[in-house]
């Protein structure tokens, strides 16, 4: 599985994953966010999958968190390790800024009480411990 960092001319096919993930928006309007977007952020995608990063300078604690937005993968590609996939490349990315937290937002949603979701692994990733949730 390739994943790649997405171009304008990835509008459409972005857009047909926003719609599966319930944010509905034609080419045309993700082409405009795509070009409001910058350096401290990028949007991955792969056949079928997508997830957006955003990477965050932390003043009080220092180093930088990364947060994971819009993670899609299309139903046709579902248990497929297309996640995996993005997840990885995420986490690629993350370090590559010099970040050493990811947060997703699905970890922000969450009650007091961790929980796992359906993938089995929690939503925030320490992986060699380089990256962490706190």
């Amino acid at each position: 599985m390739t994943v790649r960092e997405a171009r304008q001319e990835d509008a459409d096919a972005i857009a047909e994953l926003l719609g599966e993930l319930g944010y509905p928006a034609d080419a045309a309007t993700v082409r405009d966010r795509l070009a409001r977007m910058g350096s401290a952020d990028a949007v991955l995608l792969a056949d079928g999958g997508l997830v957006a990063l955003h990477r965050i300078p932390l003043l009080a604690e220092g180093g930088g968190l990364a947060r994971i937005t819009a993670p899609v993968v299309a139903e046709r590609q579902r248990r497929t390790g297309l996640d995996e996939a993005l997840l990885a490349a995420a986490e690629d990315l993350a370090r590559r800024w010099g970040c050493d937290r990811l947060r997703s937002r699905a970890a922000d949603d969450q009650s007091a009480t961790p929980r796992t979701p359906p993938t089995g692994r929690p939503a925030s990733r320490t992986p060699q411990g380089v990256l962490s949730d706190t």
